[in-house]
Parts: C-alpha cells; sequence; structure tokens
C-alpha cells in the first residue's frame, strides 16, 4: 500500500479541494502488510503549528496489487483505495455552527450551515420538527464542513409526505455528541 498526503479545503459547496503537501512527514510512506497483521503508520508535522485555528489534511491510502504471472486463466484484480482525515487542532479551536433552512420541493427541505469557527464541525444527522414536536423530515447523512465553509444538506419526508410551511424546529447531532437545535420558518 501507498499512502500520500493532502492539504484539505472544501469550496463553498462543500466540494472537496484536495492540493499535495510536504507539510507533514509520513512514516513509512509504503507499507506491506501481511494477513491477520498490523501496521503503525507515523505522521509528523515538519513546521509549527499555527495556535489559532485547526490544520486539516487527508491521508490517501491506495493498494498497490503485486504483478503475478499470466497463467492463461482470466483474473480480475481489484484494488482498495480509502481516504481518512487528518487534523491538527489547538485546545482553543472549536466550530461555530449557523444553520438555516428554506424548501427545496414539497417533501423537501434544503438545510444551509455555515461554520464560522476555526474547527471543523460534522452533523451525522438532521431531524426536522413541527413546535409541537411532530417529525417532518430527517436524514442521517451528513459530512465535515471546514472552518469558514457554508454547506447545504437535502432532508427529505418519509413516504414523499407535504412538509408544511411555517415554524419548525431543526435538531442536528454532531460527531462530538453534542446536539444543536435551531428555530425555523419554511415557507408555504
Amino acid at each position: 500500500m501507498q499512502a500520500d498526503l493532502y492539504t484539505w479545503k472544501q469550496k463553498p459547496d462543500g466540494e472537496e479541494e484536495l492540493i499535495p503537501t510536504e507539510d507533514l512527514l509520513l512514516s513509512p510512506p509504503i507499507i506491506k502488510i501481511a494477513g491477520k497483521s498490523r501496521q503503525v503508520v507515523r505522521l509528523a508535522r515538519l513546521n509549527r503549528a499555527p495556535s489559532d485555528r485547526q490544520l486539516t489534511y487527508r491521508m490517501k491510502v491506495r493498494e498497490i496489487p503485486e504483478a503475478k504471472p499470466n497463467t492463461g486463466n482470466l483474473q480480475l484484480q481489484i484494488a482498495i483505495a480509502f481516504s481518512l482525515p487528518v487534523f491538527i487542532t489547538p485546545p482553543t479551536a472549536k466550530y461555530k455552527l449557523g444553520c438555516t433552512a428554506e424548501r427545496a420541493a414539497t417533501d423537501m427541505v434544503k438545510v444551509t450551515c455555515e461554520n464560522t469557527g476555526n474547527a471543523y464541525a460534522q452533523p451525522l444527522d438532521f431531524v426536522l420538527t413541527s413546535p409541537t414536536g411532530e417529525l417532518l423530515a430527517s436524514s442521517s447523512t451528513g459530512g465535515y464542513i471546514l472552518p469558514t465553509i457554508k454547506r447545504s444538506f437535502d432532508i427529505k419526508s418519509e413516504n414523499s409526505k407535504p412538509i408544511p410551511g411555517g415554524k419548525a424546529i431543526l435538531n442536528m447531532k454532531l460527531d462530538d455528541g453534542s446536539k444543536q437545535t435551531f428555530d425555523v420558518a419554511l415557507s408555504k
């Protein structure tokens, strides 16, 4: 397997932007792992990290298939790849979210969240309820919101049931176990 490091940024629409970096040292960069074994990978920052904000990176790990001799039988090799987030977070770094909701369709709401803090936020799920607690829509697909980024998420009602207009409550659960609540108003 081979690992590469990238500075991780997001565009305003939430799309990832990965830029190769040499800010971090990865050891070892190429790994051969036997079956049922483990491998420790170490990361080290070459420069002093700023103390006022979180630094965000991605480590992409790709399997490099071994060349095998041709035996005359047709074989298909599949290689795996995955991407891991890497954060360097000073003790004072914290996310700060503000979220709004607007109607996207009769049965769907677009939730837009802006992170004005200096660390990532990762919503795990969204639940939209009426002021009386009736479930209107929900979604269990979130994603990272890096600092200074505004990102949108679509949440739908079950069975394409129309979502009524008016006041509603948006509840969000985050990866750190915290919950945030926002009062929203939907157009009719």
